[in-house]
């Protein structure tokens, strides 16, 4: 069986020696106790971490069904099905990935969320010119995926700081 020598012993431990943990990448630019605790969250918790911080912040409803993460609702507006992705920067780099859209579902709208430093940075946009303009990636049969660096080059992303920012960019 083998034991710790072994395994320092190959290839892939030394590779795996270099390799940035997520934790301690936030850690050395800075981040506070909260940030740090999300992104060290196995990827389905946070996942679901970020929509239910993402509704409670920016005063959104739940979601009718699991084709969307939540429903913006407003008095005389159309009520607006969003997708919320969340991401943490790729460990010693500034970006990040977006993955599993699925373009069927029933949204409209998408709201990327990125663990940055020491904040949440969100940004809105239409989920059609991101499908029909091939911006997104395919990814198996898990839907699309798309980094930071293209969709924010894309010019379809707005940033939205606050729950203000965000009405006035949706329906």
């Amino acid at each position: 069986m083998p034991n710790a020598a072994d395994i320092r012993r190959t290839k892939e431990w030394a590779e795996l020696d270099h390799v940035i943990d997520v934790r301690e990448y936030y850690r050395n630019n800075g981040s506070e106790q909260e940030i740090i605790k999300i992104v060290s969250l196995e990827n389905r918790k946070f996942g679901s971490v970020i929509e239910k911080l993402l509704r409670e912040i920016y005063n959104l409803s739940k979601p009718e069904s699991s084709k969307h993460d939540a429903i913006f609702v407003r008095l005389n507006r159309p009520r607006t099905k969003l997708e919320i992705k969340g991401a943490r920067y790729w460990a010693g780099t500034k970006n990040c990935k977006w993955q599993h859209l699925e373009p069927e579902y029933d949204y409209t709208h998408i709201l990327f969320v990125l663990v940055d430093f020491n904040r949440l940075r969100v940004w809105c946009a239409n989920k059609t010119p991101l499908f029909e303009e091939n911006i997104l990636t395919p990814q198996g049969k898990q839907g699309y995926w798309g980094d930071m660096d293209t969709l924010l080059a894309s010019g379809h992303l707005t940033e939205v700081r606050n729950e203000a920012e965000l009405s006035a960019m949706l329906p």
